[in-house]
């Protein structure tokens, strides 16, 4: 498809201006280095993941994990899964460094956010009254592929610990 416009001649009617824009509509829609009389350089068009995300110059990526739209509870001192399953697979995630962040609160004792895997992978802990975002430590995430997920508890059962939502941070 060449999008050929030419020269309108006499009057515009509605139609044809409507056939116009159709014509640019289709030549911008399917995009290559043909469709234009001056040509443009196929660097110029860019296909399906032709530039690498690093390329964006993204210092952090966050890839949410759990997002309850009421801050999510617990009395539990025992971790209580609260989901946010997330299919680990070290070969799509080859390098960079790995954080789990998480807004916690917990009055009168320690909030513990856990995320794991085959095992404990990492964890983030609050004791402040009210919602803080919390880091951990760089992450050594598994060398296996497996399902990662959150858990919650409290250090004392006659105090809630409280997540806003969890997620992990990739750094390239």
């Amino acid at each position: 498809m060449r999008l050929e416009i030419g020269p309108l001649r006499g009057e515009i009617s509605l139609q044809k201006l409507q056939n116009v824009f159709l014509l640019i509509e289709k030549a911008v829609n399917y995009l290559d280095k043909g469709n234009f009389q001056n040509k443009i350089a196929g660097d110029d068009i860019l296909s399906s993941a032709s530039v690498s995300l690093n390329k964006l110059k993204w210092l952090e990526w966050p890839i949410p994990l759990v997002l309850p739209a009421d801050p999510y509870s617990t009395t539990a001192t025992a971790d209580d899964d609260i989901g946010g399953y997330f299919m680990w697979d070290p070969g799509k995630y080859p390098g960079g460094t790995w954080y789990l962040e998480a807004s916690l609160a917990c009055n009168g004792a320690t909030a513990t956010c856990t995320l794991k895997g085959a095992s404990v992978i990492g964890t983030v802990q609050s004791t402040s009254a009210t919602m803080e975002l919390k880091r951990s430590q760089v992450l050594t995430m598994p060398t296996t592929a497996q399902t990662i997920w959150v858990t919650l508890k409290t250090s004392n059962a006659s105090y809630a610990a409280v997540l806003g939502g969890a997620r992990l941070i990739y750094v390239p």
